[in-house]
């Protein structure tokens, strides 16, 4: 974590508009009214859970961020509106991903659902200045620092300090952010967070920092970024897995095998094919081997059937 603390850094923007524009911005897209069509659904204390948000929208890191996005914002609070209202995150073209001013609006229906009640006690006590995660804003991800990791785990008996972008406890507040276009963008996280959660919204690179001797155990894990309407879906670019290892070392050697498994795995259930399997020595793909075996087996069993 110390390490991609140091080595990622998030690019620092000098043209952006003072904090006052991009509040008075954010306070004219982010109404009540606008987020709930319905009254009923409203939050009652929607005021004091917004303020911590808005800070947040408001911090250097963030106006870096969004300012990355729009190339150059306006200098005025009403047209800065619009921008954020037309642009959509990450530069992203597709019709189908959401504008910035959206993707806010997401973001914090999520924050103040009713049903997210560990993270709505957040807000309430950075909101009143009780308890929160450091930095400018008391939110998690210290990206007002040039941080972009961070991530989450539950652990007892730690004999050394966390680093600053770790988060012991409930991760929903974590979780919230990395499946928003804002805030960091790497996300460290134990195998806790291998099956039950989302990390799909905005996120279509997954790293297997350890590896797992089952596929299926394997393929949860990738299944957290594979999902319907997920960020690869909607910009139509690929999911991308990656397993790091040594060169020529038994690790080496086990991600070959267990790479096979899941792709025999994914042929003969019905998933998605590899797309970068490289050919062996007689210039064949692993998936025509499985596929050539899988033919021979069945056209074996229909004649012993006689199908």
């Amino acid at each position: 974590m110390s390490a991609l603390e140091k080595s990622l850094k998030a690019d620092e923007h000098r043209s952006s508009p003072t904090k006052e524009v991009w509040r008075e911005a954010w306070e004219s897209l982010l109404t009540a009214q606008k987020i709930w069509l319905d009254e009923n659904e409203r939050p009652p204390d929607y005021g004091v859970l917004m303020k911590p948000v808005i800070d947040w929208l408001c911090t250097k890191g963030l106006q870096n961020q969004i300012v990355g996005w729009l190339g150059k914002p306006a200098a005025r609070a009403n047209a800065l509106a619009d921008q954020l209202s037309r642009t959509r995150p990450r530069k992203a073209d597709a019709q189908d991903v959401p504008t910035i001013a959206e993707a806010a609006s997401t973001l914090i229906k999520v924050l103040l659902d009713k049903q997210s009640t560990s993270t709505r006690a957040v807000l309430k006590n950075i909101a009143k200045g009780t308890t929160g995660f450091g930095g400018e804003s008391d939110f998690p991800g210290r990206l007002e620092e040039g941080l972009r990791v961070m991530g989450s785990w539950e652990h007892d008996g730690l004999s050394e300090p966390l680093p600053k972008t770790l988060y012991a406890g409930k991760p929903d507040i974590v979780l919230a952010v990395f499946n928003s276009p804002f805030g960091p963008d790497v996300l460290v996280a134990t195998d806790r967070l291998s099956e039950g959660v989302d990390l799909h919204r905005f996120c279509r690179h997954l790293i297997h920092y350890e590896l797992d001797p089952s596929p299926l155990r394997t393929l949860q894990r990738n299944g957290r970024v594979r999902r319907i309407e997920s960020w690869a879906a909607l910009t139509k670019k690929p999911i991308r897995y990656a397993y790091p290892t040594f060169d020529r070392t038994r690790d080496e050697r086990a991600v070959d095998i267990i790479r096979r498994r899941i792709t025999v795995f994914d042929l003969l259930l019905g998933g998605v094919p590899v797309l970068d399997d490289e050919p062996d020595e007689n210039n064949e793909r692993f998936a025509d081997q499985v596929l050539k075996q899988a033919h021979k087996k069945l056209k074996s069993l229909n004649r012993k059937l006689r199908v």
